[in-house]
């Protein structure tokens, strides 16, 4: 799943730019694909959830057997 939503997001920023760089300018396709590359990283950063376990450090336990 995740290599198909990465192959039509560069089909899709060829395009888009393509048509922005017609239209507007290289500027402003550079600024378009800019944008949305940084509200993807925000996106990522900010809504995916952590999935690597955090280690708590072991409780330390009081010896109630005294020592001998």
């Amino acid at each position: 799943m995740g290599l198909a939503v990465g192959t039509m997001g560069a089909l899709l920023s060829n395009f888009v730019g393509g048509l922005l760089t017609s239209a507007y300018g290289f500027n402003a396709a550079f600024l378009a694909l800019a944008g949305s590359g940084i509200a993807v990283f925000l996106l990522f950063l900010f809504a995916m959830p952590e999935t690597r376990e955090t280690r708590r450090a072991p409780a330390r336990r009081l010896a109630l057997t005294g020592t001998r």
